[in-house]
């Protein structure tokens, strides 16, 4: 199945007190997913979008095809440039 982007906005996640921001929401078949950055560990998540929560993705090559994805689109782009000029202050 195609992966397609639906919104590669960012903006801070409500009531996560500034820690998370989302980077995309994709789409594979009829699911939804979130890619999202963490401030506070430096980490960007992929998670399905199941009734308006997050789900971790089991399927271990699924979430490997969808961060690829988001990696090679320059979707985490902001978040690793974020990291490094954070580690140059």
């Amino acid at each position: 199945m195609r992966i397609r982007v639906l919104n590669s906005d960012v903006y801070v996640l409500k009531g996560t007190d500034d820690r998370f921001f989302h980077l995309a929401t994709l789409t594979r078949g009829l699911h939804e997913y979130m890619v999202f950055f963490d401030d506070r560990d430096k980490k960007v998540f992929v998670e399905k979008i199941t009734g308006g929560h997050l789900e971790y993705v089991d399927d271990e090559s699924l979430w490997e095809e969808l961060a690829t994805f988001a990696q090679n689109k320059g979707l985490t782009d902001i978040a690793r440039t974020y990291i490094e000029k954070q580690k140059t202050k």
